[in-house]
């Protein structure tokens, strides 16, 4: 019996080392670039339908970076699509916005990729091609909105030699800081330390450099209470886009940031923060935690190329009369677009009610004039109604507008 008794304790024994002898390591999840990222669930680019058709779509969204985007902070899903072409079975307004929030985990223990969730689009309608246009070629934008955020934790050394002359080995000493990346599509890239002397104590100043490393665009903060609706009102905030907030915190003070909205220029900015009560003083250095967390509205697309089938081949012939085609005019003798003639003769019958301007040439693709109606530059390409300007693919367009 005492055998038996060493034998099963030896078996648990054993159990127990090959349980807990595993290869634990700690996982850090603040690295990466991105945020929320977007893709079709059936991963093309592009789709070819006929005109008259209908067709599904649907997106899946994860949440590859470090933060939750949760039921204070949801994230927002928009679509934009051409109306001339499309529409939706539901009669959607061309900029729609889903009724469905974004909420999704960041990665963690639970979540080690981060969370993701399929989001089935409205189905899309496609109208009877209208004009002589054979294979019209149309796009589906798809945008996220979402707060989110970046925060850096790190060890700065409080460097005290300068007023303290302290001949004694130290255990620090100041030194700049840099970085790559937090698990968000925003990043602080160093910290530049400054230790400045006043009287018998000195004051931590840092430079605090960001960049925008992510696929998509800064937007517009918002205060903390309005996080729940901070994408709806971004339409108001367009002159505040490409702004960043941030704050930092050294041990337990709240440091004062200059500026506290940091604009990005060619998706880079800087902010100094400092002590405004400053009481550092100790014999020998010491390192002490620094915190520096970026608040801002994060903005990715991705688009879809469609392109149109006609169920009956448009058949195109010249006026018999002018022997010119539909998207011309006929001046002496030669036959040239009406987009080229109304542009330089506004005045004439057949250019009134086109919106042709000065200066406008066939020069823009669908892609062309859909970038520039998402610029709000609407009356800089006649797109929905001048097919008849010039000839296909191309429409009428100031081209000093092309992006």
């Amino acid at each position: 019996m005492k055998i038996i008794r060493i034998l099963v304790l030896c078996f648990l024994l054993f159990l127990f080392t090959a349980c807990t002898s595993s290869d634990y390591r700690d996982t850090n999840y603040f690295t990466g670039t991105k945020g929320l990222e977007l893709e079709f669930l059936d991963g093309g680019l592009f789709l070819e339908v006929y005109e008259k058709s209908t067709f599904p779509q649907t997106i899946v969204v994860s949440n590859e970076g470090a933060f939750n985007v949760n039921s204070s902070q949801p994230g927002k899903i928009s679509l934009t699509f051409d109306s001339f072409y499309l529409t939706t079975l539901s009669n959607a307004d061309p900029f729609q916005v889903l009724n469905s929030p974004v909420l999704l985990n960041g990665k963690s223990y639970l979540f080690p990729e981060g969370e993701d969730k399929s989001f089935v689009l409205p189905t899309f309608q496609v109208k009877e091609v209208e004009g002589p246009r054979e294979y019209p070629q149309t796009m589906v934008f798809v945008d996220l909105c979402y707060p989110y955020q970046t925060i850096l934790v790190t060890e700065i050394c409080i460097d005290t030699s300068s007023v303290t002359h302290d001949a004694r080995s130290q255990v620090c000493s100041a030194e700049d800081l840099s970085f790559s990346s937090q698990g968000a599509p925003v990043a602080v890239n160093s910290v530049a330390v400054e230790m400045q002397p006043l009287g018998t104590v000195i004051r931590p100043v840092f430079l605090v450099s960001i960049e925008n490393k992510g696929s998509g665009r800064v937007l517009s903060p918002v205060n903390d209470n309005q996080k729940n609706i901070g994408c709806e009102m971004q339409d108001n905030l367009r002159s505040k886009w490409n702004q960043v907030k941030i704050s930092a915190k050294l041990t337990n003070e709240d440091l004062i940031c200059e500026p506290e909205m940091i604009l990005l220029r060619n998706e880079k900015g800087f902010s100094r923060c400092y002590s405004d009560n400053p009481q550092y003083s100790a014999a020998l250095n010491y390192y002490a935690p620094l915190m520096v967390e970026l608040d801002y509205v994060y903005s990715t697309t991705i688009s879809r190329d469609v392109n149109i089938k006609r169920l009956i081949p448009y058949q195109q012939t010249p006026n018999p009369v002018t022997n010119c085609y539909i998207w011309q005019v006929k001046v002496g003798g030669t036959c040239i677009n009406k987009c080229v003639f109304c542009a330089n003769n506004p005045l004439e019958d057949v250019c009134k009610n086109t919106g042709v301007k000065k200066g406008f040439t066939c020069s823009c693709t669908d892609n062309d004039c859909i970038t520039m109606q998402n610029l709000k530059s609407t009356d800089q390409c006649i797109f929905r109604g001048g097919i008849d300007l010039c000839q296909d693919p191309y429409f009428c367009c100031n081209v000093s507008q092309k992006q």
